[in-house]
């Protein structure tokens, strides 16, 4: 961006959000622009107008992704769900105007349909508009879409005020060239994102086997994660383990014992009475899948549906959808929704339980006692009558601070990715802003896009 400069002339928009534009360009209000079209939802109770694996697009907000173009949804619509709905054509932008008000998607689909939160822009033919030029400029607008919102309980933009929202139209020639420069560069930025998403992804994935390792496995003499041996039924022994007679568990340590998890851990049932004045509360929503930890605080003063209180060094299990891995260890006590398992540990330390937990091993023979299809649960029966393998609490502690320590690296290795990816995404936003506000021309760039 550095060697971009601006064009020689500039001129009062009379926008607030575009202050100058150069001299010969124009600002249009959306709804010259373009048919501004709500979603909705056709009757949830009529299974005739859903199917999970193919029909329409039925986009919801959590679809939309910017320029990545939305290619599958949770639910689609059929021909039935299509008619009662809201079809959509292109050339359209998707807008999510409730609650994250100016998050912005597209498709490639020639005919979709969304739920209530969206608004599809329909480019007006003789706009003079580019639809890909159109995409930049509703990406730079979206503050505007946050302003322009009302808020009673969550921000909404209705039509007619999203419809008042000014964007920059320069000609077609230079649309033309604007897209023709930020396509390069967005992809350029992207690829570099993508390669932090993939240094990520790798991290989280020794993070997990290093957990699944050590709870099974457990540590040598020299501090060093031990690697279970191959072994077949019928073969000697190796040395320093010994053959658990759990099918699922195979080998184990010597030393180590083998118990069910409920002779290990006591299940905490003791229901909130909202009898305090203010306490942590905790829905699945707000723990992190296979870290332990909390996403986001609540502090209720009521609530009021039935809860589980839980005390410090409890440890939570969330038992809907187990493949989430939801478990968090308890440093405060609070309420938590009745989908976690409340478990006080008795024979194992607190954190060898996190740990244990939040093993791929224990995760995948859960997920695989589940029932129910839409929404599986775990069954405390099945979890209580899992067998396990653990060494003693000295050797429990050993593991837990081995882990302790080498998680602290990953997570600060994984923190300083993601403040890459912040700092990519936010360049990206800020120059498709500059150039397509016309901050910077780039007429004359030359062809490598230096």
């Amino acid at each position: 961006m550095s060697k971009l400069k601006p064009y020689p002339k500039y001129k009062d928009s009379a926008v607030e959000w575009l202050g100058e534009i150069p001299e010969g360009w124009k600002t249009r209000k959306i709804k010259y622009l373009a048919e501004i079209k709500t979603g909705t939802t056709p009757s949830t109770s009529n299974e005739r107008y859903y199917d999970d694996n193919e029909g329409y697009l039925w986009i919801k907000p959590e679809d939309l992704s910017e320029f990545a173009p939305v290619q599958k949804t949770e639910k689609y619509l059929t021909k039935r769900g299509l008619k009662v709905g809201r079809a959509i054509s292109q050339p359209s932008v998707q807008v999510n105007c409730i609650g994250d008000v100016g998050e912005f998607g597209i498709t490639e689909e020639e005919v979709f349909s969304t739920n209530q939160q969206i608004n599809s822009l329909i480019l007006k033919r003789g706009s003079s508009l580019n639809y890909r030029y159109f995409q930049y400029a509703i990406s730079t607008s979206k503050d505007e879409h946050k302003k322009a919102s009302l808020t009673v309980v969550v921000p909404i933009l209705n039509t007619s005020r999203e419809g008042q929202i000014q964007l920059p139209k320069p000609s077609l020639n230079e649309q033309e060239r604007i897209i023709e420069y930020l396509e390069v560069k967005r992809a350029l930025i992207e690829s570099l994102i993508e390669e932090q998403n993939k240094e990520i992804k790798l991290l989280k994935e020794y993070r997990q086997k290093i957990i699944n390792q050590a709870v099974t496995c457990g540590i040598d003499e020299n501090g060093k994660l031990r690697e279970r041996p191959g072994w077949e039924k019928g073969e000697p022994i190796p040395e320093g383990w010994k053959d658990s007679g759990v099918e699922w568990l195979g080998l184990i340590p010597e030393g180590w014992e083998i118990s069910k998890i409920k002779h290990l851990i006591r299940l905490r049932k003791e229901e909130n009475k909202n009898d305090v004045e203010k306490f942590l509360y905790l829905g699945l929503e707000n723990v992190e899948s296979w870290t332990g930890k909390i996403v986001k605080k609540e502090e209720m003063s009521r609530y009021e549906s039935k809860m589980n209180n839980f005390r410090k060094g409890d440890v939570l299990f969330g038992k809907l959808r187990p493949y989430l891995a939801k478990v968090y260890l308890a440093e405060e006590q609070g309420s938590c929704v009745l989908e976690f398992l409340v478990t006080e540990p008795i024979e194992l330390l607190g954190e060898f339980l996190k740990y244990k937990f939040l093993s791929k091993d224990f995760i995948e023979i859960v997920n695989n006692s589940t029932y129910g299809a839409k929404m599986p649960r775990a069954n405390w029966d099945f979890i209580g009558n899992l067998k396990i393998a653990y060494p003693n609490k000295t050797k429990q502690q050993r593991i837990t601070g081995y882990l302790n320590g080498k998680i602290g690296v990953i997570e600060k290795q994984i923190v300083k990715q993601e403040k890459l990816i912040n700092y990519f995404k936010e360049y990206k936003n800020s120059l498709i802003t500059y150039i397509v506000t016309g901050k910077m021309d780039v007429s004359l760039v030359n062809e490598n896009h230096d």
